[in-house]
């Protein structure tokens, strides 16, 4: 009896070091590689109005993305369950709860046998990470992490959610995108790009279905890819319900997926959003560097 105490008490300290790393590796998921770094598999053609991809053409793609713009609904906030699943740099899970305010804040709490163990918040000047465990964190200003890009949380919110959007404060519209059409029968994609940044995005369809993969590339910067999976119909329009995540941390590979739970959201709440952005007094600064550095280390 003893020695499996002793085991489980090991096993525990082992989660909530991954849990904390996990914590911290989010804001890197999140924001600095999202927007700084981009991959190129999901490409654009030069194929004509006539081209033809299985049955589909250029012209029926194009209405297909303004019908699918058009068809995302209004929504003002959101709590719903979430679970973050890490596979590299280290495999974990862990579970818990979103909040969303549209266009103006993301927050998410991460718990362990029915305790808070760190948090995620993201608004549109401070993004901070909270880990309650080891009293650190991990807080900076928005706009100097993602070194000026136009990214608003909104756009943050469209990212993780499976929604087509245009980086910064205006609403995407059909005619922001070149479409065309792929050499993979039913395949098409609608690109888009920021001169200013040398960015360029470009989201993935197949046929009539919802969106199924965005990529960027900035430069020839590290690539990043989302893809999306089990979209959940709403009044507010399509969610999906799951999204794959690839990026480079430096040297070393991040990939997560997240998986929201709209079957248990809770929409429009009057209670409104929790602040998670509030840092305890006594707890010690960390910078991204030192997140990566632990992960390489686990």
């Amino acid at each position: 009896m003893p020695e499996k105490s002793i085991s489980l008490t090991t096993d525990t300290m082992k989660i909530r070091k991954f849990i904390t790393l996990l914590a911290f590796a989010t804001v890197l998921i999140f924001t600095v590689e999202s927007c700084r770094s981009g991959r190129s598999s999901v490409g654009s053609g030069g194929m004509s109005e006539s081209a033809v991809s299985g049955v589909l053409t250029v012209k029926e793609a194009r209405r297909q993305l303004s019908q699918t713009i058009e068809s995302y609904g209004r929504w003002q906030t959101v709590k719903l369950p979430v679970t973050i699943r890490l596979r590299e740099p280290k495999s974990l899970t862990i579970s818990g709860t979103a909040t969303m305010e549209r266009n103006r804040s993301l927050a998410i709490s991460l718990r362990f046998l029915g305790m808070e163990v760190g948090s995620l918040s993201i608004n549109s000047d401070t993004i901070t990470v909270i880990d309650r465990i080891n009293k650190a964190y991990f807080k900076d200003d928005v706009t100097a992490l993602l070194d000026g890009f136009p990214a608003t949380v909104g756009n943050l919110q469209d990212l993780l959610l499976g929604r087509v959007f245009v980086p910064g404060e205006r609403i995407a519209r059909a005619s922001d995108f070149d479409v065309a059409l792929s050499d993979t029968p039913e395949l098409w994609t609608a690109s888009g790009e920021l001169h200013d940044y040398n960015l360029r995005y470009s989201y993935a369809f197949r046929g009539a279905d919802a969106l199924k993969a965005l990529a960027v590339r900035i430069a020839d910067k590290s690539p990043v890819t989302f893809a999306y999976s089990d979209f959940y119909s709403s009044t507010a329009g399509a969610f999906a319900n799951s999204v794959s995540i690839e990026a480079m941390g430096g040297s070393t590979p991040v990939e997560a997926t997240i998986e929201w739970n709209f079957k248990k959201a809770v929409w429009n709440a009057a209670e409104g959003v929790q602040d998670k952005s509030k840092v305890p007094s006594g707890y010690s600064r960390i910078t991204p560097e030192a997140v990566m550095k632990m992960l390489k280390n686990l």
